[in-house]
């Protein structure tokens, strides 16, 4: 994933509270900002293990583990790396929150403000 230094990505559900509200603050941060709808589009393996990488975190740490999708196919099952990557590709909306990356840093977003350690 190639950015600009001063380029924010943001991967998040344009149609939540906490993504609109993280889009507002990464407005503050910077004017160039590449917000992707991860309802429409999905991000790669390859992409994943970057963020992942950037965030020193696994798939599972990013995972809302409340959610239903997680209790009926993740909890308790042995799933490898590229399985749990090709599920946050596939199902994005089982991420805690947004994704924001800006440089050498990316941070899982689970209040709007978290987006403000990007910088």
């Amino acid at each position: 994933m190639k950015l600009r230094d001063n380029e924010l990505f943001l991967y998040y559900d344009p149609k939540s509270n906490i993504g609109k509200q993280t889009l507002a603050y990464g407005k503050s941060l910077t004017s160039h900002i590449l917000d992707v709808d991860w309802n429409r589009q999905a991000l790669s393996n390859t992409q994943w293990k970057e963020i992942l990488n950037l965030m020193k975190r696994t798939p599972k740490d990013i995972m809302d583990r409340s959610s239903q999708y997680y209790e009926q196919h993740i909890r308790g099952h042995e799933i490898a790396m590229t399985g749990m990557l090709e599920i946050l590709c596939h199902t994005p909306q089982i991420l805690q929150g947004p994704v924001a990356v800006m440089g050498k840093k990316a941070v899982l977003v689970r209040t709007p403000t978290d987006i403000l350690k990007v910088n």
